[in-house]
């Protein structure tokens, strides 16, 4: 076993004393217990289980106050970015709410206006119906002769265009002729040629009352298709004659 002298131990104490202090504990002292099998000093004991102060140099020392000061003042500026980011995150926020609210209202809408136009279009289709049902109504009656139906090329047949003919220019009706007797009475006379209406003319005449009935049951606002177009022109033509 290695003993130390008192003047080697002494110096010992001093350098292991010094290096703690300034290698702040580099040094492992169980393991230099266990090495050299040596005992400590009651002054060491003491020194060592004290609280350990933390002693900073003066050029340290002098810059802590710089540093807190900077610090806080990073701190403030990292507070006021923190304050400026919530204050944009609740301005996003409404802005957000207010275009959802907003969209929601014109989707609202546009399901109204689209419920008002189905609803405009089926009352356009009850009465397509309706003014089918008028026109085979009307393909009912007798045609007269003096009209002539002409169908339209590129038709598929059902629609066809009613054009009246004009009056002969050389046909006129007979007038009653008045022939006077040997008394000076004037006597009514019919010619060979009836002037009452022919059948004819009567199928015609009834055929533009019918005409005039459905017109009035037109609604002009909803003339649009091509075959209400072509039945008022035709209704137009036929009754103009």
């Amino acid at each position: 076993m290695k003993v130390f002298g008192t003047n080697n131990l002494r110096k010992y104490y001093v350098y292991v004393e010094e290096s703690s202090e300034t290698s702040k504990k580099s040094v492992d002292i169980s393991s230099l217990k266990e090495k050299y099998n040596i005992r400590l000093s009651r002054l060491y004991k003491e020194q060592t289980s004290a609280p350990q102060t933390v002693h900073f140099s003066e050029e340290l020392e002098s810059t802590i106050p710089e540093t807190v000061d900077e610090l806080k003042t990073e701190n403030q500026k990292l507070k006021k970015e923190i304050a400026e980011l919530k204050r944009q995150n609740s301005q996003m926020e409404i802005d957000f709410e207010e275009k959802l609210e907003k969209s929601q209202e014109n989707i609202n809408q546009m399901k109204d206006e689209i419920d008002f136009l189905a609803n405009i279009n089926q009352q356009f289709g009850a009465e397509n119906d309706q003014l089918i049902k008028n026109l085979d109504r009307f393909r009912k009656y007798r045609i007269p002769e003096s009209i002539s139906v002409r169908s339209s090329p590129g038709d598929s047949g059902t629609e066809s265009e009613i054009i009246p003919s004009k009056r002969p220019k050389g046909r006129k009706l007979k007038s009653k002729k008045i022939a006077k007797t040997n008394k000076g009475k004037r006597v009514f006379g019919n010619d060979s040629e009836e002037d009452t209406e022919s059948d004819d003319e009567k199928n015609e005449k009834d055929a533009r009352n019918e005409m005039k009935t459905i017109i009035k049951t037109i609604n002009s606002e909803l003339v649009l298709t091509t075959t209400k177009h072509l039945l008022v022109r035709i209704i137009a033509k036929f009754v103009a004659n």
